[in-house]
Order: C-alpha cells, then structure tokens, then sequence
C-alpha cells in the first residue's frame, strides 16, 4: 500500500516530535497520502481547568505536561502537514478525546478520482472516552481489512465501515461498551476520502 514506511517502537516524546518535524519540514507534499497510526496509552486531564486528553510516549510521566502529547498538540502538527490526504487512526484509551466527534456518513457512490481529488483529513479511534482493552479487537479488524482487501483502491470510509464500524469491534470493559469512532478533521474537504492503493 505505501511506498514508504516508518516505524517507532516505544518513542520518546522527542523522538515522536523529531518524525513530526520532518513531516512538516519538507518529507510531505502536496501530492502525498500520509497514514498515522498510534497505538498506545491515553489518558484524559484530571485537573479541571486542562480539557482533552494526550498520548503517553516510552518517557511519559502521568499528568506532567511537559512529558506527554497533547490533543491540541498533535491536532496542530496534522494541520501543518501539507500532504494531499491525511489519516490517523489510533488505537488507545480516550482515544476521541482529539477532536469534537462528527459522524461520517456512510459513503455516497461517488467516482474514487474525485474523492481523492479533494484535501481529505480523517481520525479513525479504537474508542471514545473511555479505556480499551490490551488485547485489542481494533487492531486485529484493521489488519484483516487491510490483508482481505481486493480491491486497487479501498478508501478510509469503505475500511472503517467493512471492518472497524463498533457491530464489529465494539468491546466491553469494566462495564463500559468501547465504541470506534471515525471523525473528520476540521480542515477535512467535503466529499475527499483517504485512499490505500495495492500496489
């Protein structure tokens, strides 16, 4: 699917930050089709006057600032990414804490060419506000969309309601039902989709 692949196993807030930079700083361009995946810790703001959540690198010390990535934090960096399309999907606790949940509709029986066309930036989570399970049920649905798949182009939209939508992946923890959740970022242009193409 992807001509190019980055992994970091177990980052540092720094090294995650340093990836980031070179997103930013000329690695992307306007051409391109990026895919973020976290997956990891989350957690939510307990201090009242803190809204949100943020991710926990390798380093995170809980509740310190300067040690965590915040939601306000990673949505600045996405938008300074000048790629074509944009998905992050995570896969951790309080995941939809990053952005004000807007439900995608399912798809309309729109042309690929004129999805793709258009500046797309979606947020695919594990859950909501809530925790979700260490042995995710998200994760192995992303990767049996991902191998099952025949089709050259398989958007986004069509993986997160083949596979992920919550009938398939919704889990029970400690009382409380885990749903996926997928969202648009807000400079998401409407009707563009983020596409994974066979190669």
């Amino acid at each position: 699917f992807f001509e190019r692949v980055e992994l970091l196993l177990n980052p540092t807030k720094k090294a995650i930050g340093m990836k980031f930079d070179g997103l930013i700083s000329g690695d992307v361009t306007n051409n391109d089709n990026v895919l973020i995946f976290y997956a990891g810790h989350g957690y939510m703001w307990k201090d009242k006057r803190r809204k949100g959540g943020y991710w926990c690198p390798a380093d995170a010390e809980f509740q310190v600032n300067s040690t965590l990535l915040n939601d306000y934090e990673i949505l600045h960096i996405l938008e300074l990414i000048e790629s074509k399309n944009l998905l992050l999907i995570s896969d951790a606790c309080h995941a939809s804490s990053i952005t004000r949940t807007r439900s995608v509709n399912t798809p309309q029986s729109l042309i690929n060419q004129v999805k793709h066309d258009k500046r797309s930036a979606f947020y695919i989570s594990s859950g909501s506000d809530s925790e979700v399970s260490d042995d995710s049920k998200f994760f192995k649905h992303l990767i049996l969309g991902l191998k099952e798949n025949t089709e050259r182009n398989l958007s986004a939209t069509d993986l997160f309601y083949k596979y992920l939508e919550p009938n398939k992946t919704s889990t029970l923890l400690k009382g409380q039902v885990v749903i996926p959740q997928m969202s648009q970022l807000n400079w998401h242009e409407l009707g563009g989709d983020f596409f994974f193409i066979r190669k």
